[in-house]
């Protein structure tokens, strides 16, 4: 292949990846911007809905649509129960007893997972095998769909969080707790909507990556590493923050691994992270006020 192919070839995968860094981190930030809380059992929910993803394929023979659309509900229906259940109490407690509550939760999730499916990695079956051209350049019908549905994902959140009511209530929780508690908005009505809509997102990166990667018990462990470091050098709190930085680590994984070294390229979301942090602590588009 020529020189051109092949760094198109990087660059579609690169775009794959920051979809899905994307959508696991904006949700991540979300919560932490609504909630303050750094879930640190964000990527057992990735997990959830790939393996929701292949219950809904491979044992109720479900088409592809419809299992992504099964994934993302299961996994939102099991965040209103996590929320109701294990956050909601321990919202106004002192950190610590936050990040001991979410590890609990991961280990809990990952734990009954690897009980009922095993360590053995899974594949899931779309029934979608086929490729597309672009350039000179093939590419399967599963990672293209992937693409597109991640990145209309993030359109729809853009609209929801700019344009709805609701969406800009959440927006103004993060900024001010106080003022809306005292112009009426429910606060619990609002860490409930954004901790579904979170871990929903999570849910939804786990479906559409379910077909293109082996799946298995402890595979949301690197990408929640990820997912944090992005949050990290978009800015704690900032969805447009970790949109960027998605694509930046994205695009960056994607070229190192191709051009310089694979096993190079996990530790460049942590390189970035560095840089970051010696050059903007508080992150791309950190402040001292979170805004969304």
């Amino acid at each position: 292949m020529s020189a051109e192919t092949i760094f198109i070839q990087h660059l579609v995968n690169g775009l794959l990846l920051s979809g899905i860094y994307g959508l696991v981190a904006v949700g991540l930030t979300l919560i932490y911007g609504v909630l303050e809380i750094v879930n640190f059992a964000h990527g057992e929910f990735y997990m959830l809905g790939a393996y929701f993803t292949f219950i809904a394929s491979a044992w109720l023979g479900l088409p592809y649509y419809l299992s992504i659309i099964l994934a993302v509900v299961s996994s939102a229906l099991i965040a209103l129960l996590v929320e109701r259940g294990a956050i909601r109490p321990i919202v106004e407690r002192p950190f610590e007893s936050k990040v001991l509550s979410t590890f609990a939760i991961s280990m809990i999730l990952a734990n009954v997972v690897l009980l009922l499916f095993t360590a053995t990695p899974q594949t899931v079956r779309t029934g979608i095998a086929g490729t597309l051209e672009f350039a000179g350049v093939f590419f399967s019908v599963e990672r293209v769909v992937a693409l597109l549905t991640g990145y209309l994902a993030f359109l729809a959140l853009h609209f929801f969080l700019q344009k709805t009511r609701l969406g800009k209530a959440i927006r103004a929780v993060a900024q001010n707790r106080e003022a809306c508690y005292v112009v009426g908005i429910d606060l619990n009505k609002m860490a409930r909507l954004t901790f579904t809509l979170g871990i929903g997102l999570a849910g939804l990166a786990g479906a559409l990556i379910a077909p293109i990667f082996s799946i298995e018990p402890s595979m949301g462990q690197a990408v929640v590493l990820k997912a944090f470091a992005i949050v990290i050098v978009g800015g704690f709190g900032s969805v447009k923050g970790a949109a960027l930085a998605a694509l930046l680590v994205g695009l960056g994984e994607s070229l190192v691994g191709g051009y310089v070294s694979a096993t190079l390229k996990d530790g460049l979301s942590f390189l970035i992270i560095m840089l970051v942090l010696i050059i903007r602590p508080q992150g791309i588009f950190g402040r001292t006020t979170r805004v969304l």
